[in-house]
Order: structure tokens, then sequence, then C-alpha cells
């Protein structure tokens, strides 16, 4: 198995991960990514425990220490009062888990996964590679690039996202679904805010900060440190008719949404930059019941998309990653090896796909006085954190 030609389609944190695996166990690899270089749109993203092990593992952890913030408390506030509804400790993940929880940079962990990768070897890597077809030959798997090349491998693992070119080509093509839900995601700088006596920085710089409103809800905590404020706001709505899924986001049209919140929430707001301002119109596929068809399988949101009330996206994507390597490592041949991985993956990845949507009507709740603990159930609570990708059963 050693021997096999690799391809991976997407070089997003859930690919980039895959890639990273397979090397380590003396894989040979090639990565194809649609965009013209590596690189992640600015954006927070939260690092629970189940995926920190994996980073860790990889030779990752220094450097994530090195600019992640770890969570010490959530706090949960009205959406109109700006009153504290839920003030929960998250500390001692070190203690509890074996590594800590972290939320940080998405650019930041993107970097330090591309630079492993391209570390192992510098030639692995292909921008400008945006797939429009994928042909199964039996014995091999053809790739065709809209750039006019092709390429050849014995196996092919699509993660190339919710809008995956892979699941369409060799599974079901139904397109992926609008959720009602458009997500504005921005990063606000540190100093911008250091002024404004609405905000209390101080509670965001150790905390995730949350505000619950009707059919709204707002996410805020630091990455980089004291540098910048990851915003996530959350807006559930009738439909979605922008062009494409992802979109530059005016600042006015945020204000608007969320005129009826307290001060601090439209202070933050209010200092988004406007080259930083974005919205996606989330979308959700089917939840599948077979990732693999001959050569090829699905990973990250490709397979299992969801909703991001509850932050486990990119963890699923990275625990997809190890646990596909550790599988094919371990198999005398593909077929067996993409057996395992889904009978280890599946049932996990629906679990969270199915928690994601049930936490948003909470989360986007018409009577925030009544949210409670119980209202709060996340991932730690679901025991996610405990998942150890490097040695669940396979």
């Amino acid at each position: 198995m050693k021997d096999l030609n690799i391809a991976i389609v997407g070089a997003g944190l859930g690919g980039l991960t895959a890639a990273a695996a397979l090397q380590s166990f003396g894989f040979k690899v090639e990565v194809y990514e649609q965009a013209g270089k590596l690189g992640e749109i600015g954006a927070g993203i939260s690092l629970p425990p189940n995926s920190t092990r994996i980073l860790e593992h990889l030779g990752l952890g220094e450097a994530l220490a090195s600019f992640g913030n770890i969570p010490e408390r959530t706090i949960v506030k009205h959406y109109k009062t700006g009153d504290v509804l839920l003030d929960r400790p998250r500390v001692g993940y070190l203690q509890k888990y074996g590594c800590n929880y972290y939320f940080t940079h998405r650019a930041d962990v993107h970097d330090i996964l591309a630079e492993l990768v391209v570390r192992n070897d510098p030639d692995c890597v292909h921008v400008d590679h945006a797939v429009t077809d994928v042909i199964d030959q039996g014995d091999r798997v053809e790739i065709g690039f809209a750039n006019g090349g092709t390429a050849s491998a014995d196996i092919l693992i699509g993660c190339d996202g919710i809008h995956s070119v892979v699941r369409d080509r060799m599974f079901n093509p139904e397109p992926p679904v609008f959720t009602n839900q458009v997500a504005y995601r921005s990063l606000v700088r540190w100093a911008d805010l250091e002024d404004d006596p609405s905000v209390d920085l101080e509670s965001i710089r150790d905390s995730a900060v949350m505000t619950v409103g009707p059919d709204h809800w707002m996410n805020l905590y630091p990455a980089r440190r004291d540098d910048l404020i990851n915003c996530v706001a959350m807006v559930k709505t009738s439909k979605w008719e922008e062009e494409g899924w992802s979109n530059r986001a005016d600042i006015s049209e945020i204000l608007h949404e969320y005129a009826d919140f307290h001060a601090e929430s439209r202070a933050v707001l209010g200092a988004i930059p406007d080259e930083n301002s974005y919205k996606w119109g989330m979308f959700i596929r089917k939840p599948m019941t077979c990732w693999s068809t001959g050569r090829v399988t699905l990973m990250g949101d490709a397979a299992h998309g969801m909703l991001n009330f509850l932050g486990q996206g990119a963890a699923m994507a990275i625990e997809d990653g190890m646990v596909l390597t550790r599988c094919l490592a371990a198999s005398q041949d593909h077929t067996e090896a993409f057996a395992r991985y889904e009978a280890a993956r599946i049932e996990r990845t629906h679990e969270v796909q199915i928690e994601s949507n049930a936490r948003g009507p909470r989360l986007q709740t018409h009577q925030p006085d009544q949210y409670t603990n119980k209202s709060h159930r996340n991932d730690e609570d679901m025991g996610l954190f405990y998942y150890d990708a490097m040695t669940v059963p396979i």
C-alpha cells in the first residue's frame, strides 16, 4: 500500500491534515487546489482538543501554542439587554484531555500545515488546479482540471468542501440545499475597540462571548492573542439571493440585521473593516450512508457538511484525515481501507451533524430570558473532546 500514488483534492485544513498524516506514514501524495495560491480567507477558528491532539501528533503543538488563545470561560448574553445569562468556566483542558483548546486565526493554522506538507515534499501541492472531472478507470483514477491539465492516481480523496466536484462526479449530483442561515464572518482589530467603554475586552480576551436572540446569534472570541477578535454572526433568513455562496458583506447590512442588539454587539460590528467583511450562505447536503466508491472516497465537508453552531466542522475534517491515513496504513488494499474508514467515522460525524443543526434554534432563541445551562449543551457536553484519532479502533 505504501507505493500507492494518492491524489487529494482540496488544500484546506482537512486536505492538508490528510496529506501531512499520509506523508508521516510514508505515503506519496499529490494535493490539487483550485485557488491560485495557498491560503485561507480571514476568519477565526476554534480548535477543540479532539483536533489539537492530531495537530500536536503531527509535530505542530509548539506552533499552535505560540499563537493560540486558550479560552477560560463561555459567556452568554441577552441580545437586547446585554445581561449575562450564563457564565461557564472552561478550564483544565490539558489536565482533562491531554491537550488544549485553542481559538486562533484560521490562516495561521493553515500556514503551519502547508509548511509541514511542503517541507515533507516541496513538489506535492499544485495550485490553480480546479477539478472538472473524475473518472474511475478501475485500475486508476483520471482527473481533469479547468486549466486543461490531467493527472492520474491510484486512489483519490475528495475534500473539496460542501460544493464538492468530486462528490458531484462520483456520488450524488443533487446540489447543496440552503439552510436559511447566513453567516457574517469578520475579524475586528483589538486596537479599534480599546477606547469604547461599551465593549468588555477583558471578557473577550479569554472567553467565547455569545449573544443569543430571535433568529440571530453572535459569537466573539480572540484570535492572534490581543491583536484580533473573531466575529461570527448567524442570521436566520428566508432565502439566499446572492450569486455564489460567499460574498463581501456591507457593514450597513450587518448593522441593520443587528440593530436590536445591545451596545457591545453593535460596537464590534461597527468596527469591522470593510476589507474583512464576508457573508456565507450556509448550505448542507443529505447525510451519506457511504462515502466511497471504487478508488474514490470523501472526507470533511464533502462527506458531511454541517452548520457551524457547534464549532466542530474543521475538527471533523482533521479527524477524518488521520483516521483515513491509519486505515490505509493498516489495510491490504484500498477497498478494505475505505470500509474501515467509513465504519470508524460515519456514525460519529452524523451525530455531530445532527447536534450542530439542533443547536441553532437554541442559540437563535425567541425566548432568551429562558436560556439555561441545559440550553447550552455543547461539544464538550457531548464528550467529543475525548476522541483520539490515533488510537480509535479501525
